[in-house]
């Protein structure tokens, strides 16, 4: 079972209820999403992660909910922010997912970041969380392209069959019509 699916089937300590709900949302966005999935999988991963070793320590009384009240707000901010974000993209069109690549993957990264510092907010002990974030995220980003690559080829296949039959219909110079 994977990271996401493990941290979705606990029953987190009380502090940690609404990030793990917002977690929820963020995942069940992402199953509709259409462009970037593998990024935002690989981004609900390490944040399961996070999610899963904070709920650890605390379990464990290395963190106390009375000492991190204001982490585990900014964390949760942070994640309704992420669910928004994915919200928003798994709405949007091919095009206009096209269009706006760059940003998506620039903000995915600024989650990154974030969730780095949310990490050091804690003091947790999961600093291994921030380096293995980052090379998810890289596989991520080139699977995320290998599939926008392919994606683009079949459009570009489908364009030239449509051509070939319009060819066919109309005659090879584009003006003469066809003889029934």
């Amino acid at each position: 079972m994977d990271v996401v699916h493990l941290c979705l089937s606990l029953t987190p300590v009380p502090g940690l209820g609404p990030a793990f709900s917002a977690l929820r949302f963020i995942w069940s966005s992402i199953e509709r999403a259409n462009a970037s999935k593998c990024q935002l999988e690989a981004l609900a991963q390490s944040i399961a992660q996070l999610l899963k070793a904070l709920d650890g320590e605390y379990r464990n009384g290395r963190l106390l909910q009375a000492r991190t009240s204001t982490p585990l707000a900014d964390l949760h901010k942070l994640l309704e922010e992420i669910s928004a974000f994915v919200q928003k993209e798994a709405s949007c069109g091919f095009l206009k997912l096209l269009f706006t690549k760059d940003q998506r993957i620039v903000r995915i990264e600024s989650y990154y970041r974030r969730i780095g510092i949310s990490i050091e907010s804690f003091q947790a002990s999961c600093s291994v969380l921030e380096s293995t974030s980052l090379v998810r995220n890289d596989d991520a980003r080139a699977d995320d392209q290998r599939l926008l690559n392919e994606r683009l080829l079949q459009l570009e296949r489908n364009q030239e069959r449509l051509i070939e039959t319009l060819r066919r219909l109309h005659g090879d110079d584009g003006v003469t019509s066809a003889k029934a």
